[in-house]
């Protein structure tokens, strides 16, 4: 069969801690330089501006049918000022709190009591910049954390092909990630808390020369017309590793629960409990096929 049109979603569940400050996570999620906006369940919108942490309520108007809404507020964010996909994050997030309402009717739920964040994308092919992965990660209060890679390009060709390039794309290992550099710095930062104390003076001398690496390798993916105001790095290719992107998406959730043990008192002499940070976790595609050919 021929596919003339079509799209995979990955999506993963995994355990992150229990919280009950929604705007207080907001801002420190945008705080960890990662997340580039984060929309709460008051439709409260926050976002990174200039390295500052912004925000703007918003007021969502749902239609009869829930097939669309209205936004009242995004015109008091001086969007000239930001990257494009920081704008695209705000988009996706919107439409993601749109997809619950459709889908779930939230009237109180658990999936009413969750932040929608937008990291900005990962490119996973060295020869195409065209192709890269949006990350959308919802965090529940009751503990769960999914992350979304959105694929916002379209697959046309034989049906092997995609089910082997698209569909099974978790089950193989890439070795050229090019991801925001903030990331990368964020997951070095996680892991100098993880050695023990007597350790932890050396592991930062790595830890600082693997950024000083990085920050020669950094580098802007060649969209026409897109304004991208970020530092970008290939870390899988700079540092001679690979990943998959459910190991990225495990990544992502530790952030998360990084960002929620952080205000928790803990003996800094000891070590941070690595395992603690990586939950039960559970992955599935989301398969989209709009036109084929029999």
């Amino acid at each position: 069969m021929e596919i003339t049109d079509a799209a995979v979603w990955h999506n993963y569940t995994i355990s992150t801690p229990t919280y009950s400050d929604s705007e207080d996570l907001a801002s420190k999620l945008i705080e960890t330089g990662v997340f580039s906006s984060v929309l709460t369940p008051s439709n409260k919108l926050y976002y990174s501006n200039k390295g500052a942490i912004s925000n703007q309520e918003l007021q969502l108007e749902y239609s009869h049918d829930f097939l669309g809404l209205t936004v009242t507020g995004l015109k008091n964010i001086d969007l000239d000022d930001l990257c494009d996909f920081t704008k695209a994050g705000f988009m996706k997030c919107i439409n993601m709190r749109l997809s619950q309402e459709k889908v779930m009717h939230l009237q109180g739920g658990f999936f009413s009591n969750s932040i929608i964040g937008s990291i900005k994308p990962f490119f996973i092919d060295p020869n195409d910049d065209q192709r890269y992965l949006f990350p959308m990660v919802r965090v529940y209060e009751i503990g769960i954390t999914q992350v979304t890679f959105m694929d916002d390009g379209t697959y046309e060709g034989d049906i092997k092909e995609f089910i082997d390039e698209r569909v099974n794309m978790p089950l193989r290992k890439l070795n050229y990630i090019t991801s925001p550099f903030s990331y990368v710095k964020k997951h070095l930062d996680i892991e100098s808390e993880c050695v023990n104390y007597a350790l932890r003076h050396n592991f930062r001398k790595i830890k600082e020369a693997y950024i000083s690496l990085l920050k020669s390798e950094l580098k802007t993916p060649n969209i026409d017309s897109l304004n991208l105001n970020e530092e970008y790095v290939d870390y899988a290719g700079a540092l001679k590793l690979e990943d998959s992107i459910s190991d990225i998406a495990r990544h992502i959730a530790a952030i998360v629960s990084y960002t929620l043990k952080k205000g928790k008192k803990y003996n800094k002499l000891s070590k941070l409990d690595r395992d603690s940070l990586y939950g039960y976790w559970q992955g599935k595609p989301n398969i989209f096929v709009f036109e084929h050919e029999n």
